[in-house]
């Protein structure tokens, strides 16, 4: 993975837990609106 490259590699480190913890926020919401696209078209 890029952000393990780029941080700490500790997993328990709170930047870490945060920024994975956004990603899949992210990938939710895509996946939501994403599902709404579909249901109108």
């Amino acid at each position: 993975m890029t952000v393990s490259e780029s941080a700490p590699a500790k997993p328990d480190s709170p930047k870490f837990s945060y920024v994975e913890i956004v990603l899949e926020l992210l990938k939710v919401a895509i996946d939501k609106v994403s599902s709404i696209d579909r249901s109108i078209k």
